[in-house]
């Protein structure tokens, strides 16, 4: 995902938005469910299954594929 995505609210490749304060509080803004807030925070993408290390996201690389962006973009 694109971080900017998930700072905005925005998940990306669906369109949908959540209210920022509801990330924050781990509420998914209109069902009522929660994540645990330890998912976003370590990369998690939740009911995916998949990960990125936060690592990467922090100094500018893109994972798993070895390109760096320049930290101002990121």
């Amino acid at each position: 995902m694109e971080r900017a995505n998930i700072w905005n609210g925005q998940i990306s490749g669906t369109g949908k938005y959540l209210e920022r304060a509801n990330i924050w509080n781990g509420q998914i803004s209109g069902t009522g469910k929660y994540m645990k807030r330890q998912n976003i925070w370590n990369g998690k993408i939740s009911g995916t299954g998949k990960y990125l290390e936060r690592q990467n996201i922090w100094n500018g690389q893109i994972y798993e594929t070895g390109k760096y962006l320049e930290r101002a973009n990121i």
